[in-house]
Formats: C-alpha cells, structure tokens, sequence
C-alpha cells in the first residue's frame, strides 16, 4: 500500500470517527426517537427520556401534548419549539404538582405548586423559583401572604399562625423585628 492511500484511509477513519462521535452527542441529547403518527394527526414519539403524545410540527413537539418521563413525571399541556412552553400541569410523584405558566421548560410567570405535604404556593416564579408576590398555605393553615425571591419570604408581608398576624419585612424566611 502506498503513501497516498495510507493517508486515504487515515482521513476516512478521521470522518468515521467524527460522525460516531457526533451521533453520540445526537443521542445523549435527544434521546433514541421513535415516532408514530396516526390517522388522527396526533403523534406518538418515543425517547430514552420517555414518551411523547400531542401535536407535532416539523418533527418537533408543538400545540396541545402530553410527556410521560420514565420515572413517572408527567407534564400534560402546550409546547413551543420542542419544549415545554406555554400553560399546563406538571406532576412530579414524591414532589408535587404545578399548574401553571412555563417557558423553555421552566416556571415563570403565574402558577400554584401543590406540595405532597399538602402546602400550596400560588403566585409568581422566575426562572423555576418562587419569586415575587405570592401566598404560601401551610396544611397546617398557617399563612404567608407577601413578596418571595429565591423560593423564601423575602421583602414585604404577613404571616398568619393561630390568628396571629406577623406583618413586615421578611428576609431569607426570617421575620425582620424593627
């Protein structure tokens, strides 16, 4: 074999070896797919993530749908551009469930988080966190009515406990006595 096709075949296992590895990277990130549309127009598309049942555009998740994650999650309602955007409910076992505004997958904007305690957060959420105004409802019937940031009562507001009201700033959960 001469020069010319050693380094022939060197380039062809280069551009084998990139394309393996670029299909590894495909894989991870979107899961092994599998899609089915019925007679219906809705599609079925199933990945190593879990399963994807709704209306589908360009071979992305777009409209009305539901996704069922392997772990038993289950987020029924819109999608946007592949993603989960737009209102639905997400439930999550062990965790809760949130119904409510999201974009590119996460809460924000308004929404109400049902604790598997029995709590209930109903209000705002930026970027997945409990943030602005809001009302925090303890199954024990205490109550927070006031601002959140960063998932605690931070800022303004009252908290209710046996008919007793706590009213002021508050900061990182902790009530601010003047």
């Amino acid at each position: 074999m001469n020069n010319k096709s050693k380094k022939i075949i060197k380039w062809i296992i280069r551009i084998i070896i990139a394309f393996v590895l670029a299909l590894i990277v495909i894989i991870n990130n979107r899961g092994i797919v599998k899609k089915v549309i019925d007679d219906s127009g809705i599609s079925a598309i199933t990945t190593t993530k879990g399963k994807y049942t709704g209306d589908v555009t360009n071979g992305e998740k777009q409209g009305k749908g539901k996704f069922e994650w392997n772990d038993g999650s289950v987020y029924e309602g819109d999608f946007y551009e592949d993603k989960i955007s737009g209102k639905g409910k997400l439930t999550i076992p062990k965790k809760g469930s949130y119904e409510g505004q999201f974009v590119d997958g996460r809460r924000e904007g308004e929404g109400i988080y049902t604790f598997p305690n029995g709590d209930k957060y109903v209000g705002t959420w930026k970027v997945d966190k409990m943030s602005g105004q809001g009302t925090y409802t303890f199954a024990n019937g205490d109550k927070y009515v006031g601002t959140f940031s960063n998932n605690k009562f931070n800022g303004q507001g009252t908290y209710t406990k046996n008919g007793v009201k706590y009213t002021g700033t508050w900061k990182d959960n902790e009530y601010q006595e003047k």
